[in-house]
């Protein structure tokens, strides 16, 4: 009886516990912080009209500042949506996570100098705090915690302290999102309190809204999603969303309806979220903003000049429906995917707001640069025939024909671009920029193989400025595996896949799991067999060999034959570790056999790699599917 009793107790009292908050009013106090003590002393009145939101409900603090709130969150957090000619006192907050129903939320505010309708401010996005470059043993992703790591003291160091004193006049700073803490900090929350607490001692405010490598923890950071006003502009964050049909953007669009109606009618409006919204796919931003129809109809209440966002690693600019679509290349430390796969320098972005409208932007990279040259597609040291650079890009995408180059922003005066190879003639280049007066990508879209014989050979791009200054910048292509010296040995085993394993069910040295990847005596190139790979899921991935020998920082060619039926982002992807991957995608579609060539550098320390056939798009959720064959299928070291 009495331990029934004890049961009875406990679940009563969690049951207490659970529903806190339900039905409950939060009660606080939005006041004018004269002395930044925040406390409310004689002569410190309240601030009235100031909207204050739980997330999913909006009101109003009254004529003395007081305001009551009803939630039924069970871990609410408490913003308000500073208004303009105000800021934040020194470690003042503008959020708060309640801890318990009769706790007093006040939020002090003091009122701004540098109050202005004229203003900038930053967007820095994809930090990756866990991706660093001295901290990568043998060349992989390190797995400790974040905030003793090379990119944390770059950030916070070196990066930011340079990009406040290039931008001076700016106002604050937006992160959107992906500070990647979740993944490898033993204590992400402490970490995030951390982080906050720096970037606190900036001299300006740094708003943050969470990426998909973000999790809980980063509600030391921010709310998911909330408001704040500058100048004549609102500016929202609202959490990541890949698509509109949950509860979570129920919940967002519940409140960002009720938030925009407490702003006089068409107040110029700047949205940020990590992806843009809809995110189905990497190409056409048009297609996302039909996919959100709700979004957009709520949005008719204001005048919508922009959607900022990150994720994509890249720089892109589009203006559809008369509102500007901008995001940045990562900030990560060396780069990240935006220097391995997309060519891009870490970068940051810097808005000008005159009044009513955006009246510039630019992206720059945060260290000092002498070359505005950055070369998207193709890398360096790419094998030309068959060749695909693996990731895509509207510009970027190598195919042994398509030459794309970023131009750095500071450098506005150029005024063509040309290309060749070897000692050839330059070709002119196209200007990429869907917006006019913006730097952007340069594109030769001719086939540049036509200049090239097998072997080594230098691709070249010239920049030209009005003022007649020239900059140019090469890197070295490989037309085909012919040039191949003898003396390196073939790393494959059975590389026709002929050989029979001991137990016959399976090539001698490879592994199949008759799921995905079969042994098949169908279809073959050369000789009876062939590896099949069929996917009729949304993602798949399995090695078919591991454990070769290679040398740290060599340079290795790999080669296959290959035929496709129905192929959606398939790819092959050379591993010394899952975040270290060469990945090659293969041509989506129905093809016959296709020679293709990869080529790729081994990283300092990285002694074995392996061989997985999978779905290594950005986004796994993305697909993966159809059937793809392989036969002789060759690894060899070339330098």
């Amino acid at each position: 009886m009495k331990l029934l009793r004890k049961c009875l107790v406990a679940s009563f009292s969690i049951g207490l516990m659970a529903n806190a908050f339900s039905g409950t009013a939060l009660q606080g106090l939005v006041f004018l912080d004269s002395n930044s003590n925040g406390i409310q002393e004689n002569g410190e009145p309240g601030i009235e009209g100031v909207a204050v939101s739980d997330g999913a409900s909006v009101v109003a603090s009254g004529a003395d500042g007081t305001y009551s709130l009803e939630t039924s969150d069970s871990k609410p957090t408490v913003f308000i949506s500073t208004p303009s000619g105000y800021v934040l006192p020194a470690k003042g907050r503008w959020f708060i996570n309640v801890a318990n129903p009769a706790q007093k939320l006040d939020f002090p505010l003091v009122k701004d100098p540098a109050s202005q309708e004229d203003f900038s401010f930053i967007q820095v996005t994809d930090t990756h705090l866990q991706s660093s470059g001295a901290d990568k043993p043998n060349g992989q992703f390190h797995y400790k915690y974040v905030s003793g790591s090379q990119t944390w003291k770059y950030f916070f160091d070196k990066a930011m302290p340079q990009i406040l004193k290039t931008e001076p006049n700016a106002s604050f700073i937006v992160d959107t999102g992906d500070l990647g803490l979740k993944e490898t900090s033993s204590s992400p929350s402490s970490d995030a309190k951390l982080f906050r607490e720096k970037v606190e001692d900036f001299r300006i405010p740094y708003f943050f809204v969470p990426g998909n490598h973000d999790g809980l923890e980063t509600l030391e950071m921010s709310p998911s999603h909330y408001s704040f006003n500058h100048g004549k502009f609102h500016f929202v964050f609202l959490k990541r969303f890949p698509n509109v049909e949950n509860t979570e953007m129920a919940r967002q669009f519940e409140w960002l309806a009720k938030d925009l109606a407490f702003l006089p009618p068409k107040t110029p409006t700047i949205f940020f979220c990590h992806y843009y919204f809809g995110h189905e796919s990497y190409g056409g931003i048009e297609k996302s903003m039909n996919r959100s129809p709700e979004f957009m109809k709520i949005i008719e209440a204001c005048d919508a000049k922009a959607f900022i966002y990150g994720h994509i690693h890249q720089n892109r600019m589009e203006k559809i429906n008369e509102m500007l679509q901008m995001s940045a290349p990562s900030f990560n430390f060396g780069g990240g995917w935006s220097q391995e796969f997309f060519g891009y320098p870490p970068s940051y972005r810097i808005v000008d707001i005159k009044g009513t409208e955006v009246a510039a932007t630019a992206v720059k990279s945060i260290e000092a640069a002498d070359n505005p040259i950055w070369i998207l597609s193709p890398k360096d040291m790419t094998v030309v025939e068959g060749a695909m650079y693996p990731y895509f890009n509207s510009c970027s995408f190598w195919n042994g024909k398509v030459i794309a180059v970023y131009l750095d922003d500071d450098f506005s005066d150029i005024s063509s671009m040309s290309c060749k190879i070897d000692d050839s003639d330059y070709k002119p280049m196209t200007y990429y920029a869907k917006i006019k007066g913006q730097q952007g990508e340069w594109s030769y879209n001719g086939d540049i193989r036509k200049d090239m014989g097998p072997g080594k050979h230098s691709l070249t791009l010239k920049a030209e400025g009005k003022n007649g200054k020239i900059y140019e910048k090469s890197i070295s292509l490989f037309s085909d595996s012919s040039f191949l010296p003898e003396e390196w040995p073939e790393l494959m085993q059975n590389t026709s896949f002929e050989e029979k394993s001991a137990d016959g069910t399976a090539p001698a040295g490879w592994k199949v799991d008759g799921k995905t990847v079969f042994w098949d005596d169908k279809e073959a190139k050369s000789g009876t067999h062939s590896i099949r790979t069929q996917m009729e899921r949304p993602w798949g991935s399995f090695y078919i060999m591991d454990d070769i020998p290679v040398e740290p920082e060599g340079i290795y060619n790999l080669s296959l034959i290959a035929k496709g039926k129905d192929v959606l982002k398939m790819s092959y992807a050379i591993f010394p570790g899952m975040s270290d991957a060469h990945v090659l995608r293969f041509p989506d579609g129905t093809y016959d056999w296709t020679k293709i060539n990869t080529q790729f550098r081994i990283k300092p320390g990285v002694r074995k790699i392996g061989l997985c056939i999978g779905n290594f798009t950005p986004e796994k959720r993305d697909g993966g599917s159809g059937t793809l064959w392989i036969d002789d299928i060759s690894l060899r070291r070339v330098k």
